[in-house]
């Protein structure tokens, strides 16, 4: 019995540190959509962010419609290095790519044509900082309303 109400104690903290963590990358995910709507793009509703070491790596495939220009926010905590995003279509052809590593990427982009995307972050290695640390990395992406409307 004893033993059973360790575990379940074990459980109920790994599970509520773990809850802690995406609350925290929620919050910082508000700051992305806050550059949306001030330059008046309509967050897309998905808010993607997770909590990534130096060298993670994440990919997010999502559509893009011809007609709407797009404006994504790419962000990583200050325990973090930085870093580097790519745009590229289903073939892996690199379509926009950030020119270095930093901690906020705003891409803009307008499709020719109807198309699904791989949204690519890679976070940087730097001695500069610990390779245990944790961060959050957001993704939100964001659409204006259409042309010939």
């Amino acid at each position: 019995m004893k033993n059973y109400i360790i575990l379940l104690t074990i459980l109920f903290l790994a599970t509520f540190l773990n809850a802690q963590e995406n609350v925290s990358c929620r919050d910082f995910t508000q700051t992305s959509v806050d550059i949306l709507t001030e330059n008046n793009f309509l967050p897309d509703g998905n808010f993607n962010s997770v909590r990534l070491c130096q060298g993670d790596k994440i990919e997010i495939y999502k559509p893009f419609y011809k007609g709407r220009d797009y404006m994504l926010i790419v962000t990583s905590e200050e325990v973090l290095p930085g870093i580097i995003v790519e745009v590229k279509d289903m073939t892996r052809k690199v379509i926009l790519k950030s020119d270095k590593p930093e901690k906020l990427h705003q891409l803009n982009y307008t499709p020719d044509k109807n198309q699904n995307l791989i949204i690519s972050v890679l976070v940087t290695k730097s001695e500069e900082y610990s390779a245990e640390n944790k961060g959050c990395v957001s993704v939100v992406i964001g659409f204006s309303t259409p042309k010939n409307q």
